[in-house]
């Protein structure tokens, strides 16, 4: 019963760590076109562009620290070589 009830809580966790991830992609993706736009003015988006590498890449490391987290969890529910290998890496 716990350990089910702890096994969706990973699957949860790990689903929060993709959605956080695609969302990020998604919000790069939308401001990334308007900078291209904008650089097609004869625009200078250098600045901009920097600040949109830095949103992305806390986006995408808040996504991968959740996928961990489930990792984590999941491995110290049911440790295998394999799992911890994998883990340790």
């Amino acid at each position: 019963m716990v350990v089910e009830l702890i096994d969706h809580m990973t699957f949860a966790i790990g689903g929060i760590g993709v959605f956080v991830i695609v969302w990020g992609a998604v919000l790069g993706l939308y401001r990334f076109v308007e900078l291209e736009l904008r650089r097609l003015k004869k625009t200078n988006i250098t600045c901009d562009r920097e600040k949109l590498r830095h949103h992305l890449g806390s986006y995408l490391l808040l996504g991968l620290e959740f996928l961990v987290a489930a990792d984590v969890i999941r491995t110290i529910l049911r440790p295998s070589l394999k799992e911890v290998a994998v883990l340790g890496s």
